[in-house]
């Protein structure tokens, strides 16, 4: 019997590893095979057709072997061969390898005045390189974890009905993935006139007698060279899913590129010019070569895909919901039962197991919604539930990167990284003379693109980059992100860029080392030009070298004024829990839980409890129920919003200051103290018991209210402070209460 048990869990074990396989695995091949999932990538001449089959899916190839006959998608990118974007793999890391191909054609057209013909000479050459994309992180929300079933079989306690879900999984689940091609083409044509000059002398015989008699020639040629450079760069998005939650098409239009083109010349040295000897009778011959300038055309063009149209979802949860009802036997037994009764006894238990596996945090919301729809006569926390969670367009984002501009983002980015304020406006100096910031910018004669306009290997090696994360090389995040990886060697990015450390020569030469040890952002600026961008290999600095610096230096300085004495800020992200208004991850690095008291049962009147809520769970790993529970069970003062001792050292927090250290009338500078020391604080407003509004005319409170602040920064000259409290977070000035409102105020610390 131990035995027969053990099996029996062996057994459902492994239905529930197929059914997460199917739900994330790409499938491989056109067989049925369990360990293969149910997501399909198609090509993009798909797109717009409807009922695929796998028959029409990229071609799966081994990614290596040690068999050095087997064709391999390794092999097949070291042979720079131009058919792989025909194929996919998967590596070891388990990654989807896709492959972008650059073709480049060159075309030498010459003629020389009085030939007949010309001759052309036409060479093409390819180079491939990998790109591994982490399509799991784009389909996340859509998977189903072997986790999500061990939990749901704790609570229904019935393996029969756990074997109907997991058919129901693994027979609902087609995810459609399709690679978009981003094809940029450059095509350059220069021409070149260039003239030969031969003057000589030579003997003429006739008449019985022998002369010597000069002779001249000048014999022209055009030689016109056509440069084509394309590449094609694939990006992979979701355009179908249909799985046992939910249903939903995105649609995607290919966006022409307008051709971007420039004309200029290149001056080109001539031979100086030959004479004859000024003895007549000299047989001898000398030629010289004279050269126009060159004639350059160029012309850029971009096709890519805009970001979709996505069709409304269709709720497929019926189906799931119908099994709740059904009796299923359990094994060893002559009993029948159902799962429904379970589920609504025990939900909250099941929905606690879920948030607290981060595994299954995402099916919390959706089994409260579920739950919702089953059992009409109960709360289950699901009535604004919103299938917009399952968007596929935020799946594949950069971390890390944020700010309300893009100076914001490079700024907060190397902040964080621990760079001096000198050094990044020095790099913000520079990047500002190479794009204004403008993450599209384009050099039409150059090729190169973006803010730090990357081109040639090392733009490719953004495209390339960009594609991994399921984006395409406009995006600022990943251009901020990949330049970090060119100047420190590390990040997301670091394996597909090459680390620069030094660049120039002579009194040209600088280093990473004088970037980062500048002593003030001038110098900065002009390290940072040379190590990074290296715009010219002179080794004395001319005039124009000299007036280029001193227009990088006069940037940073303009940056370093404007940022120096900026705060990051945070950044706010949504919540699918009702009773939690938003999470909020201050500058500080710390991750804040905005609970909406106004949704929490019996807690309307008590912000002076969701106030300090707020500020503990930046310091806990705690659920909403658990940070509610605890400050439930915790008396305290001021209307107890300063909890206990044992409160706030359950967090590694203390109470520093109360009213009787504070000056109330004339409280802001106390306040901006704090703030700036990454201290917090809780503020009751009252009016006189009437309508309070603030400065910014925000409307507070009808009669009272406590808020936490928990955040500052200080932009555009302007200090700011960010307000906690049911409405979410509320960014106003500092000087926000000055109007007649402050009644208390508790400052709150880390120990």
């Amino acid at each position: 019997m131990e035995e027969e048990i053990k099996e029996a869990k062996r057994k459902y074990v492994r239905m529930f590893f197929e059914a997460q396989i199917m739900t994330q695995e790409l499938k491989r091949g056109n067989d049925n095979l369990d360990k293969q999932g149910h997501v399909y990538l198609y090509p993009e001449s798909t797109l717009g057709m409807s009922d695929l089959t796998p028959y029409q899916t990229l071609t799966y190839i081994k990614y290596q072997s040690s068999d050095p006959n087997e064709e391999t998608f390794k092999k097949k990118v070291e042979e720079n061969s131009p058919g792989i974007q025909s194929y996919f793999s998967v590596n070891s890391e388990g990654q989807l390898v896709l492959a972008t191909v650059e073709t480049t054609v060159v075309s030498v057209t010459s003629k020389t005045d009085g030939d007949l013909f010309s001759n052309t000479n036409n060479s093409t050459t390819y180079k491939v390189t990998e790109v591994p994309i982490d399509y799991k992180s784009m389909i996340s929300q859509y998977a189903t974890p072997m986790s999500f079933f061990l939990e749901l079989g704790m609570v229904t306690r019935n393996p029969e009905f756990l074997a109907a879900v997991v058919e129901l999984v693994k027979s609902k689940t087609n995810i459609q993935l399709t690679v978009l091609n981003t094809t940029t083409e450059d095509v350059t044509t220069q021409t070149d006139i260039s003239t030969e000059h031969i003057r000589g002398r030579r003997t003429v015989s006739g008449g019985g007698r022998t002369v010597v008699v000069p002779y001249a020639s000048d014999k022209t040629t055009t030689t016109t060279t056509t440069t084509t450079k394309k590449t094609v760069t694939p990006t992979v998005r979701v355009t179908s899913v249909d799985t046992w939650i939910c249903s939903q098409k995105i649609t995607y239009s290919k966006i022409p590129g307008t051709p971007i083109e420039d004309d200029y010349t290149i001056d080109q040295p001539s031979d100086p010019e030959k004479s004859l000897s000024s003895d007549t009778t000299k047989i001898e011959s000398v030629s010289w070569t004279t050269r126009e300038p060159s004639t350059v055309h160029t012309s850029s063009r971009r096709d890519t895909y805009d970001s979709g149209i996505a069709s409304d979802y269709v709720d497929n949860t019926d189906e799931f919901i119908k099994l709740f009802d059904v009796e299923y036997k359990i094994p060893n037994s002559k009993e029948k039962r159902t799962a429904g009764a379970y589920l609504k006894t025990d939900a909250e238990l099941f929905f606690e197991l879920l948030s607290q596996n981060p595994e299954t945090q995402g099916m919390e919301i959706v089994m409260r919604y579920i739950m919702q729809k089953y059992d009409t006569t109960r709360d289950y926390g699901a009535d604004d539930f919103n299938f917009n969670m399952f968007n596929p367009g935020s799946f594949s984002t950069i971390d890390g990167i944020y700010g309300s501009s893009i100076e914001d983002k490079f700024w907060y980015a190397l902040k964080r990284m621990g760079y001096t304020a000198e050094a990044i406006a020095g790099a913000m100096g520079n990047v500002y003379c190479e794009s204004s910031f403008r993450p599209t910018a384009l050099n039409s004669s150059s090729g190169a693109y973006g803010l730090a306009q990357w081109m040639g290997g090392r733009r490719t090696a953004l495209q390339n980059y960009a594609a991994s994360k399921g984006k395409t090389e406009e995006d600022e995040d990943c251009q901020i992100e990949f330049l970090i990886a060119e100047i420190t060697g590390s990040g997301d990015a670091a394996s597909y860029a090459t680390r620069r450390t030094a660049g120039g020569k002579g009194a040209n030469y600088y280093t990473y080392n004088d970037w980062v040890n500048a002593s003030d952002e001038k110098q900065a600026a002009i390290a940072y030009c040379w190590f990074y961008e290296t715009p010219s290999t002179a080794d004395t600095k001319t005039s124009q070298v000299l007036a280029e610096e001193k227009k990088r230096s006069d940037e940073a300085t303009r940056y370093y004024e404007l940022y120096k004495n900026k705060g990051e800020g945070g950044i706010t992200s949504d919540s699918d829990d009702k009773s939690v208004k938003c999470y909020y991850t201050a500058s500080n690095g710390r991750k804040f839980t905005i609970l909406n008291q106004n949704t929490i049962s019996n807690w309307g009147d008590k912000c002076n409890r969701a106030a300090d809520a707020i500020i503990a769970s930046g310091y806990s790993g705690e659920t909403p129920s658990q940070l509610i529970s605890a400050r439930n069970n915790t008396p305290g003062d001021y209307f107890g919003v300063i909890a206990g001792n044992s409160y706030w050292n359950k967090y590694g927090l203390k109470v520093t200051k109360t009213d009787n250290d504070l000056n109330l009338a004339n409280y802001q500078e106390d306040l901006r103290n704090q703030l700036v020391s990454g201290g917090y604080a809780i503020i009751w407003l009252n009016n006189n018991s009437s309508t309070y509004y603030g400065k910014s005319g925000t409307k507070w409170t009808s009669k009272f209210h406590w808020i936490a602040i928990i955040d500052y920064k200080y932009e555009n000259g302007k200090e700011q402070m960010a307000v906690a409290d049911w409405r979410g977070i509320t960014w106003v000035g500092l000087d926000e209460f000055t109007t007649n409102g402050v009644r208390h105020m508790v400052f709150v610390n880390e120990k």
